[in-house]
């Protein structure tokens, strides 16, 4: 498991900080198809349907984490925060080639999510194009955000 959420780490930053050095150009096209496997994915775990969202997963996915793995890490880190409240796309990408990863055509979608038993979440999700032409998800990392505090003055 360790292994697996190093791998997750590791390919979200590289995707957060190389995205923007290796921008390409899809047609709005491309970019609805990757919105809606990734927004049909983000469904399956919200439905806790994990063996299904591993299944529909990319191949270097599902080689990096067995299925059994993957629905006990899913259920102890998404089940505590409850059922989503509200999720909205904050941010879609597109790349092409990005260090450390395989030659290939990526996007990374962050969601900006609500839970009914936490507060704001980040969520990223990393797709790649198979050679099929078939977007897949390669990873998907949450980030709990701090609850926001105002303060103001007296």
């Amino acid at each position: 498991m360790y292994q697996f959420i190093t791998f997750l780490r590791m390919v979200a930053l590289a995707m957060t900080f190389l995205v923007g050095n290796s921008l390409m150009a899809l047609t709005d096209e491309q970019e609805k198809a990757s919105l809606l496997v990734a927004n049909n994915w983000i469904k399956l775990v919200d439905e806790r349907r994990y063996a299904d969202s591993w299944s529909q997963a990319s191949p270097v996915f599902q080689m990096t984490i067995p299925q059994k793995e993957w629905v006990s890490y899913l259920d102890s880190i998404r089940k505590p925060l409850g059922a989503v409240k509200a999720r909205t796309v904050a941010d879609q990408r597109p790349a092409m080639n990005p260090v450390g990863l395989a030659a290939g055509d990526y996007m990374v979608i962050v969601y900006d999510t609500t839970f009914t038993n936490s507060s704001h979440a980040d969520e990223l999700l990393t797709l790649s194009l198979g050679n099929d032409g078939k977007w897949r998800v390669l990873t998907y990392l949450i980030s709990m955000q701090p609850a926001s505090t105002s303060t103001s003055p007296k």
